[in-house]
């Protein structure tokens, strides 16, 4: 029986592993298989990798490293994750709910992203990282070059919001519709601010300048905005 995800489909997954310890202080280590997976266009027979979880009084703790293999579709997701995708991740859901996120990296035919987070001294959340978006002849013809990007979030308190940044610029951009590449030319650059919280999105400033284009944006977005 398919299992289904947001946007996506995974028809079958297996977990196998040792765990143990008490119901307080539990340990698993072991390995995931997921076979069929599907999303916008894109499928991959099977995404697969050593998986460890460690629950203790400061929260939950997982380390995975994933690869894809048979990645196979057409569009932009395509062009990104190629054949075989690779994945590994090493965060902490902490006692108070918050998400850490330790160390991530993810490559594929066209896609390269890394970052890294921590934990400052009074217990605020921080992450930084950067992502190269290439392989966009695949999605569509005409497309070109690559985009690269560097983002940061940032959460004090625990009720806090997230400040999230994200700076982007193309390089030799090309996205094979002749008006929008007029308008973007070769190297246009993007500058995000925004908080988020609750399921809102309070967007600061959102700038791109290409060009022949300059557009900016700001308000809230969300259930109630």
């Amino acid at each position: 029986e398919a299992i289904r995800m947001s946007g996506g489909v995974c028809a079958a997954a297996r977990l196998s592993g040792v765990l143990t310890g008490t119901p307080e202080e539990l340990t698993f280590d072991g390995d995931v298989v997921a076979n069929a997976l599907a999303a916008g266009g894109y499928s991959l027979g099977a995404l697969a990798g050593p998986v460890s979880l460690e629950r203790n009084r400061r929260g939950i703790a997982i380390e995975a490293d994933l690869r894809g293999s048979g990645g196979a579709g057409e569009g932009y997701l395509n062009a990104m994750l190629g054949p075989q995708p690779r994945v590994s991740l090493e965060a902490e859901r902490l006692s108070d709910g918050r998400l850490l996120v330790r160390e991530l990296n993810a490559t594929g035919a066209g896609l390269a992203v890394e970052a890294r987070g921590g934990r400052g001294l009074l217990g605020g959340l921080n992450a930084r990282g950067t992502a190269r978006l290439s392989n966009l002849a695949a999605a569509r013809a005409g497309a070109a070059g690559q985009v690269n990007l560097t983002w940061s979030a940032e959460r004090g308190r625990r009720e806090g919001p997230w400040s999230l940044r994200l700076e982007g610029r193309g390089a030799e951009l090309g996205t094979g519709y002749a008006q929008l590449d007029r308008l973007l030319g070769p190297a246009p650059q993007l500058r995000v601010e925004a908080d988020y919280a609750g399921g809102r999105l309070a967007l600061q400033e959102a700038r791109l300048n290409g060009r022949a284009l300059e557009a900016q944006a700001a308000g809230v977005y969300g259930p109630d905005g």
